[in-house]
């Protein structure tokens, strides 16, 4: 889940997989957790840049997406969002929009 402009060192790269990998729990009281979660659902500027859509999932994997999202402490929503922008990200996607455009 990092941008495309920007190039990782061998470390970072190491942390963004054990990141991805679920390997991290948070050091936050829950408490602290739920604060800060609304915090950010407020911020004009996350409001403003996402755009919702409508799509229709099999309701087995949205039942394993809440399972994960769970797991991880946010939202399901949140979840999807976060693996269609790691596949768009995925240097393969990226190289075939590359070729598309």
């Amino acid at each position: 889940m990092t941008p495309t402009n920007q190039k990782l060192n061998a470390e970072e790269k190491k942390l963004l997989t054990a990141m991805n990998k679920g390997e991290f729990i948070s050091a936050m009281k829950p408490e602290e957790k739920n604060y800060w979660e609304k915090v950010a659902r407020k911020s004009p500027v996350l409001r403003e840049r996402k755009q919702g859509i409508q799509i229709r999932l099999n309701p087995e994997i949205i039942d394993q997406a809440k399972v994960l999202a769970a797991h991880e402490g946010i939202p399901y929503q949140t979840k999807i969002q976060s693996l269609v922008h790691q596949w768009i990200n995925d240097p393969k996607s990226q190289t075939l929009l590359k070729s598309l455009k």
